[in-house]
């Protein structure tokens, strides 16, 4: 039988939640010195020294945990004074009863803190969530109880502090989770093995960057169930509408949100713009900036450029909803070059963007229809030479795009002057949320002049963004795509039945010869799967290139450029690629994997087609994912047909 993957991908340590590339954590797992010194002294007093002393008394301190081990091998007797440290606490005392139960003198809530190593060296903690500031629930502290004691494991919710997945296929889980949502916090996800059964738990309440999941549903896996099964369930609780507030899968929490502010006296909070423009030539803009226009290859102007474009010329603080692929960054590029004063060399406007990626591409596009106004941009992100964007800002530009730390950074230091900043753009506002940036977006505010036009754009509105619309804009005009006008006009979308999942890859193969006529991304939806599938392909001698999460920012700059550049012609990719990152070539994207959410297939397919140019989208779909395709249909109001034998012909 095949070696198993191991539980946690080298993504983060298992111990100490660190990026494997910053910890010592290897096959044996007490070479996880910093975290074992920091957090569980009285397990391996050994491991202490002078110089880390202080911190783990201090870590032991506010921990307060009493460390409780059921494997018999004596590691886990909760000793303070095992540690060596004369400030620590003094331990409760627990007695064990016959049959492994725990007494405690009073009613305290059991904290555990116990390491196990499972059969494939995989590291577990499992601890209370107290720890972390929040209370256990009963059930979180029977299930605890359970582990501590070696017995059977609990089966079915555990009301909703978290979720508790049995059996080999939470390896899968881990992967998908730490795929689709990368910020989630190591220490919110870990295994335990109790005789020979592994269970994953998730303690929900832990993950703040994972608003989507909290409340929509819990899961029990239990051996018997797929992987197709478990993300069935989640697509059935999201269709069904049980997201919670805020939450980017129901659209309705927006309105409603929208009516509270409205009833609470503040009737003339939002302003109205329904002016519709069929034309970029009856905006009123520059002439040199529709030279830039047409030449990047618009001809038409979509719904949210319609009606965006105009009121962000005229100086109106702009809250824009539309999903990525319908042309956002056009509609606040075009509003920024319209009211730049070019005789100033001196930054005017700034943008802030969630990544690196999307701040590169916006700085693109902004020089792109630029072009024939002598405009002058930068993108501000992480990563690169800070001493280059002191340079670079020091000699003048017009327009500063970045990502929220390094902005900050340059305005803290004061390379990046906001005096003359007049235009305040945050691109996904949703998303930098959800990444923890709002407190560095407040402090820019701060630093910004008091007038500033302030755009707002997002595919949805969580709290937190409307938060930020009632401090900082003022009286915004709204202006919300709704779901039936998102454009996929001009895409043609076909799915292939494939039945069984091994047979997508024979099928990828037959349309190779097709995908290499002209540039196609092939999504998929883990990074392991982007591996997998470029061996694959490169072992029959197809020529393609891959990019995930897990490679360095130098390597993918390196894919991305010479996919761009067209010396590249076939990309693999997870949905690193889905928001805002535009390769005009594109006209062709297959879903090897269909998106595991409705609103990341127009992510996708907008690789293609981009800004009303001709694309083709080609699904694979199994049985299993029929219901997606389905659900597809009707969250889009479209009709995906079977693909035709000429597909050559529609490139």
């Amino acid at each position: 039988m095949a070696e198993k993957p191991q539980a946690v991908r080298v993504l983060y340590c298992g111990v100490c939640g660190l990026p494997a590339e910053y910890c010592e954590f290897g096959p044996d797992f007490e070479k996880c010195k910093p975290w074992l010194r920091c957090h569980a002294p009285d397990l391996y007093p050994d491991l202490l020294n002078e110089e880390n002393r202080a911190d783990a008394d201090e870590a032991t301190q506010k921990l307060q945990a009493v460390a409780i081990s059921g494997s018999g091998d004596g590691r886990g007797d909760a000793s303070a004074a095992a540690s060596g440290s004369a400030s620590a606490p003094k331990q409760e005392e627990v007695k064990r009863l016959p049959g492994g139960k725990i007494k405690k003198k009073e009613k305290q809530e059991v904290v555990i803190e116990k390491i196990v190593r499972n059969k494939r060296k995989c590291v577990t903690v499992v601890k209370g969530l107290d720890l972390f500031g929040i209370k256990l629930s009963d059930a979180s502290k029977k299930l605890g109880k359970k582990f501590a004691t070696g017995a059977s494991v609990v089966k079915g919710p555990t009301e909703k502090e978290q979720i508790d997945v049995q059996g080999d296929i939470a390896y899968d889980i881990v992967e998908f989770i730490t795929d689709t949502w990368p910020d989630v916090p190591a220490t919110a996800i870990f295994f335990v093995e109790d005789g020979r059964k592994l269970t994953c738990v998730i303690l929900a309440k832990q993950l703040a960057c994972w608003n989507e999941l909290l409340d929509i549903c819990l899961i029990t896996c239990s051996n018997s169930m797929d992987l197709s099964s478990f993300f069935d369930t989640f697509k059935q609780a999201i269709m069904a509408g049980m997201a919670p507030e805020g939450s980017q899968f129901d659209a309705r929490q927006y309105d409603a949100k929208m009516n509270e502010l409205l009833s609470q006296d503040v009737q003339d909070f939002f302003t109205s713009y329904d002016e519709v423009y069929d034309s970029f030539d009856a905006m009123g803009l520059q002439e040199n900036l529709l030279r830039g226009i047409y030449a990047y290859g618009f001809e038409k102007p979509s719904a949210i450029q319609q009606r965006g474009i105009v009121p962000f010329c005229k100086g109106l603080d702009v809250i824009q909803q539309a999903q990525s692929g319908t042309g956002k960054t056009a509609t606040f590029c075009a509003g920024i070059l319209q009211q730049l004063d070019y005789g100033l060399v001196q930054c005017q406007a700034l943008v802030l963007a969630p990544t690196r990626e999307l701040a590169q591409q916006i700085e693109k596009v902004m020089r792109a229809l630029g072009d024939y106004l002598g405009v002058k941009v930068h993108a501000c992100v992480g990563g690169t030479s800070v001493r280059e964007d002191q340079r670079i800002l020091s000699s003048g530009v017009h327009v500063v795009v970045g990502t929220p730390g390094r902005v900050f950074d340059m305005l803290r230091r004061q390379s990046l002057r906001p005096d003359n900043i007049k235009m305040f753009v945050l691109d996904e506002a949703d998303e930098m949320l959800s990444r923890g940036f709002k407190d560095q977006i407040y402090d820019i505010f701060q630093l910004l002049p008091s007038k500033v036009q302030v755009g707002l754009f997002s595919a949805t509105m969580p709290p937190e963004a409307l938060e930020i619309t009632r401090k900082f804009m003022n009286k915004p005009v709204r202006i919300l795509v709704k779901r039936d006008e998102l454009t996929l006009e001009g895409i043609k979308q076909f799915h292939v039945n494939v039945e069984k999942e091994e047979w997508k890859l024979e099928t990828l193969c037959d349309l190779y010869e097709t995908l290499a006529i002209t540039q196609s991304v092939i999504f998929v939806n883990t990074r392991r799967k982007v591996d997998w599938l470029t061996d694959k392909m490169r072992s029959r001698d197809h020529t393609v290139s891959a990019t995930h999460g897990d490679m360095d920012q130098n390597t993918r700059d390196i894919i991305m450029r010479e996919f761009r550049s067209g010396s590249s012609r076939v990309l693999i990719t997870t949905d690193l690629l889905a928001r805002g990152i535009d390769v005009q070539q594109v006209s062709l994207v297959i879903n090897y994997d269909l998106p595991t959410q409705p609103e990341n297939y127009l992510h996708r397919i907008g690789r293609s087609g981009r800004f009303g140019r001709k694309g083709v989208a080609i699904n694979f779909v199994t049985r299993d994912d029929e219901r997606m395709l389905f659900d597809i249909q009707r969250f889009y109001n479209v009709v995906i047909e079977e693909l035709p034998s000429n597909v050559a012909d529609l490139i």
